[in-house]
């Protein structure tokens, strides 16, 4: 038992510290109890990785945190918060785990795994690396699941899954995809689709590598419901990684409707019909070739792929391939997709054989298809 305390902090985080500090500065017996190491969190960060921080909101005292690029890696935030607590000789007791605590008659009594302590009050300065969100699913506790991130290097080349919305997941997820894993990340549609900082958006230092890393087809990011279940494969209510060998994340399907004859020089409406599951889907896939007929002079065949492109939203644009003449399209670009359908007015100079693509975009995939009209005078 050692004498009355006036102050006992738990936990040698920032905040730990800063409690530290002007506790020591206002004269207060205090003591700091760390069941780790100081500055603990920032320990388990992985090796080498840049804090998506500014200095401000890092740095115990203004302007003390100097990086040597604009953002801090991990070992210099972590010698940073050494160095405060080493120069400032703060009382703290490392190693060392709160048990319980109990009111007592002036304060409370403190038991951790070294001793007890009494003291007027306790500060509660506590991380939430120590204490993981599981997903309270069959397969968990697989030797494949890991709740906490430390580096990239193990997963080159390997296939990778991250499991959440917040920064640490899309952190998780971008430092695997820039360093060569094959990386997926599973998120929900809110929070995806969620860019408002005050409702706890990523933050756009994070979110615009990782869409960059998303549209040049290095990383996948799939919207789910729940994980049902983790076997070889993880068991999602959306998302491609279901049971069976199906990746439901589609390239939009497009068809066009047969055209009426229509004589040289006047406007030809054709209207595409598009279908498409809304999920983001950035890797390229392939789809069937679709045919369209027509029953007048104007017959068309239409051959579909799918390329990966930058999100862009639902919509049909198009443009002319080959032709003896000059088509004129209204709208000449993107046609936004109202209730499965985008209408264009297509107009031909000449008589001849034309080859037209209509782009459809989904958000992340675009269908192609390559439409040959011939077009007859009368």
């Amino acid at each position: 038992m050692t004498d009355r305390l006036d102050l006992l902090i738990i936990g040698a985080g920032p905040a730990g510290l800063s409690a530290a500090d002007a506790a020591a500065r206002e004269g207060l017996k205090y003591l700091v109890i760390e069941k780790g190491v100081i500055a603990s969190t920032i320990h388990r960060y992985p090796i080498g990785r840049t804090v998506f921080s500014t200095t401000d909101e890092l740095e115990m005292e203004p302007g003390a945190l100097k990086p040597v690029s604009e953002k801090p890696t991990r070992e210099e935030l972590l010698s940073y918060y050494l160095h405060f607590a080493l120069d400032r000789d703060l009382l703290i007791n490392t190693d060392e785990a709160v048990t319980e605590i109990e009111p007592g008659s002036e304060g409370f009594n403190v038991k951790t795994s070294r001793g007890n302590y009494q003291t007027a009050r306790v500060l509660f300065a506590i991380g939430a690396m120590a204490h993981p969100r599981w997903l309270n699913v069959p397969g968990e506790d697989l030797p494949k699941v890991h709740h906490r991130f430390v580096e990239p290097y193990p997963y080159v080349r390997r296939d990778a899954l991250v499991v959440g919305g917040g920064n640490s997941a899309a952190e998780a997820a971008l430092f695997l995809s820039e360093e060569g894993a094959r990386t997926t990340l599973a998120i929900w549609r809110s929070d995806w689709e969620n860019r408002d900082p005050k409702a706890g958006a990523m933050k756009h230092w994070v979110r615009t590598p990782l869409e960059r890393e998303v549209a040049q087809g290095r990383m996948r990011v799939i919207l789910y419901d729940r994980v049902e279940e983790i076997t070889e494969r993880i068991i999602m209510t959306r998302g491609n990684l279901n049971r069976g060998d199906e990746d439901p994340n589609k390239p939009p399907v497009v068809s066009i409707t047969p055209v009426a004859a229509a004589p040289v020089n006047a406007p030809v409406t054709i209207t595409t019909s598009v279908t498409d599951d809304g999920l983001p889907k950035p890797r390229p896939t392939v789809t069937r070739p679709q045919t369209t007929s027509s029953d007048g002079t104007i017959r068309a065949q239409a051959n579909s792929s799918a390329t990966g492109n930058r999100p862009r939203g639902l919509n049909v644009t198009w443009m002319q391939i080959r032709g003896p003449a000059r088509v004129m399209v209204e709208p000449s670009g993107p046609i936004l997709v109202a209730e499965g359908k985008a209408t264009a007015t297509l107009k031909f100079a000449q008589p001849g054989t034309y080859v037209l693509r209509a782009t459809a975009n989904d958000g992340a995939l675009s269908t192609k298809s390559d439409v040959t009209i011939t077009v007859e005078k009368r």
